[in-house]
């Protein structure tokens, strides 16, 4: 097979849709050594511990394979909820153990994720902290609706502040605690494509400012962003052998040098997953663009679009189509 090295590439739109989208890896399942890392700007682990009990599921936690949907099977639970004092406290932890549950959005629906995010509930923290953590899921349901029609692959400071003003609106006070560490990648990576942009540096100056900006980020980020921008390099490689006509076979076994077999199986599975939605989205869209051409009235014509959203779609990806339709109509005007 033909080998292709790793490409230098701005991480920008990837990072900007960090806490949406669950781009930590290629669908990462266990904590790992991030087991005892400690909340973001944390800087007394002593004090910390005295309080804090973060309960992050153990073996004898997990739900039975039979429970749980096929993609989860073998794995640990990713994130954790975390208590102070026996209450539960909404942190980045918990929004990861969301994600965690939510990538088998299409495997199963919704009301079965719901009940899974209770059921490890239920296994982490006192049964009257239940409805705080689900309060928090319902939250992180809506950021994740209402957050994808800022079109993130902008990756601009409008954007960043756009999705800042959605996370205090929705979170309040806890919007910096549980979005403070994703914010500041995404603040990052505008910072390293404004500076990428500007002509009026030379290459000297560039390479200096992108060292500079690196240097600013906490040790913990910094980590981060050298393994988000891998998955990026190796992703853009990926649409470059796709482009050079090499076969999936090939793809998946430069993506198994680089994260594993497993996790080039998962990746597989994304593909699909991915082509079988632009299928639909691009049936949806000729169909679409046929009664906007068809001169009805702008009420039938809504009712026509909205009857084929819901022929095509299920109910929360009729609302990702609805925000796509929107946003497209804004681009347009």
């Amino acid at each position: 097979m033909k080998r292709y090295a790793l490409v230098s590439v701005v991480v920008a739109a990837a990072i900007a849709g960090f806490w949406l989208s669950g781009a930590e890896g290629p669908r990462a399942r266990s904590r790992g050594a991030s087991g005892t890392e400690l909340p973001y700007g944390t800087s007394n682990p002593s004090a910390l511990a005295q309080t804090v009990s973060a309960r992050p599921a153990s073996t004898e936690s997990q739900q039975s394979m039979a429970e749980l949907p096929a993609s989860l099977r073998g794995t640990e639970v990713d994130g954790w909820l975390t208590l102070v004092d026996g209450r539960f406290v909404p942190d980045r932890h918990a929004i990861r153990l969301f994600k965690y549950f939510l990538s088998t959005y299409g495997e199963v629906d919704l009301p079965r994720i719901e009940e899974m995010v209770r059921e490890e509930a239920l296994r982490q923290v006192p049964a009257d902290q239940v409805a705080a953590v689900m309060g928090l899921f319902d939250r992180y349901l809506r950021l994740r609706e209402r957050a994808a029609a800022l079109a993130p692959g902008s990756a601009t400071s409008s954007y960043l502040d756009d999705l800042k003003r959605l996370q205090r609106e929705l979170f309040g006070a806890d919007a910096t605690k549980i979005f403070g560490w994703g914010n500041k990648l995404v603040e990052h990576a505008i910072g390293r494509r404004e500076v990428i942009a500007n002509a009026a540096l030379n290459e000297a100056e560039r390479a200096q400012r992108l060292r500079a900006l690196d240097a600013e980020l906490p040790a913990e980020l910094r980590s981060v962003r050298r393994q988000m921008a891998r998955h990026q390099e190796v992703a853009q490689v990926v649409t470059q052998m796709r482009g050079d006509g090499l076969s999936e076979t090939d793809v998946f076994d430069y993506r198994a040098d680089e994260f594993g077999e497993d996790a080039a199986h998962r990746l597989a599975t994304l593909d699909a997953e991915r082509a079988e939605w632009r299928r639909r989205l691009d049936v949806y869209r000729a169909a679409r663009d046929s009664v906007l051409a068809s001169g009805l009235g702008p009420v039938d014509e809504a009712q026509v679009i909205e009857r084929l959203r819901r022929e095509h779609f299920d109910k929360r990806e009729v609302l990702r189509v609805q925000s796509l339709d929107a946003a497209a109509e804004h681009a347009n005007r």
